[in-house]
């Protein structure tokens, strides 16, 4: 009996969909105190379509969702090449992917507590978007 080499299927912990949705939105820190989901979404429009915006004031970041992949790294290749590129009412914010490790299970499997935190937090707000 013969058998094919292609019949393993591979294990991974994410489908490609999957990452290209991680890779749309964006983590942006520093964030002044009184800002508004208006003015965020005002600035990163510059940059492409803003699905959405996500405030986290207390802890002073935000979530940023574009409509592509292509907007998102647009914005994140600009601050590596000048990490004061982005202001927002007057104060520099930096910016960095948003990606979490997800383990087979789909729980968080970064030791990081405050990633931990902020990601459960940006959960909880598009549930309540919804």
């Amino acid at each position: 009996m013969k058998t094919k080499k292609n019949d393993a299927k591979p294990t991974t912990t994410g489908t490609s969909e999957d990452n290209l949705q991680m890779e749309k939105k964006i983590f942006v820190g520093n964030i002044p105190d009184n800002v508004t989901n208006e003015e965020m979404e005002k600035v990163f429009s510059n940059y492409g379509f803003v699905i959405g915006v996500v405030l986290v004031p207390h802890r002073k970041c935000a979530f940023v969702e574009f409509r592509s992949v292509k907007a998102s790294r647009k914005i994140l290749n600009l601050v590596n090449v000048d990490k004061d590129a982005i202001k927002i009412l007057d104060t520099t914010v930096y910016i960095k992917p948003f990606a979490m490790q997800q383990s087979k299970d789909d729980t968080i499997t970064n030791a990081n507590p405050e990633k931990k935190y902020l990601w459960e937090t940006y959960q909880k707000m598009l549930q309540c978007r919804t």
